[in-house]
């Protein structure tokens, strides 16, 4: 399951790492999350659409989906 984020001008450093800090922990909370990755736009093509943050989460199957 692929989560993409684009936080408003706003929201300042601190905020988007309790925001990460939170998704990363839902592997504890959802038991058929296998794992949790993610990375911030790092692409020199600029084609992100201003999506800054990509999650990718694995489940155990579709139903826990």
């Amino acid at each position: 399951h692929v989560v993409m984020f684009q936080f408003k001008e706003d929201v300042n450093d601190q905020q988007v790492k309790e925001v990460e800090k939170a998704f990363m922990g839902l592997g504890n909370q959802i038991d058929t999350i296998v794992d949790i990755e993610f990375g911030t736009n790092v692409s020199p093509e600029n084609l992100n659409d201003g999506l800054t943050h990509c999650f990718l989460v694995t489940f155990k199957n579709k139903a826990g989906l």
